[in-house]
């Protein structure tokens, strides 16, 4: 008998996030990558996806049946922030297609890549239990849909952990 080895799904897999993980995870998963931009170099496993397609998300995740989610992507660039249309698309409906998609086919895991920007502005230390007080779409979008991912885990028995990241950094090299 073959050893099985657990089936992640990485979304918004081209970011600096995404990257690094490949490298950590490749040798111990069997690893999926979603993103909504194509990739300049060849990657096994790559499906282009944009996930506000609730309909592509569903075929997808019957066909993949992950059992771990990491949900990365996200709409980010602050360039863009005034387009409101487009942080509530690529982050709340992303997320949520994800969602409804884990409760049809009994997917129970997932890692949300979330914000340290949801927190108010502070001189103090910024714990988990920090007042909320998101100042932009992005951040807004982002606690949204923690909320809904937290909502969602008492509905359907997700397991869940959510990251709020700050300044994210490393040495690693991207392919």
């Amino acid at each position: 008998m073959k050893n099985y080895k657990k089936k992640i799904l990485i979304t918004g897999s081209s970011g600096f996030i995404g990257n690094c993980l490949k490298i950590f995870l490749k040798k111990k998963f069997e690893l999926y990558f979603i993103d909504k931009k194509k990739l300049k170099y060849k990657e096994k496993n790559f499906i282009l996806l944009n996930l506000t397609n609730k309909k592509r998300v569903y075929k997808l995740i019957k066909i993949i049946r992950p059992d771990i989610i990491i949900h990365l992507a996200a709409q980010s660039n602050l360039e863009e922030i005034k387009n409101r249309k487009k942080y509530v698309q690529n982050n709340i409906v992303a997320t949520n297609n994800l969602l409804e998609s884990m409760k049809l086919y009994n997917i129970k895991n997932i890692i949300f890549s979330s914000s340290a920007s949801i927190y108010s502005d502070t001189n103090k230390k910024v714990t988990e239990k920090s007042n909320f007080f998101p100042k932009n779409i992005y951040a807004q979008t982002k606690l949204s849909c923690e909320k809904n991912i937290i909502k969602k885990s008492k509905t359907i028995n997700l397991n869940y952990i959510i990251f709020r990241f700050f300044n994210v950094c490393s040495a690693l090299k991207k392919p």
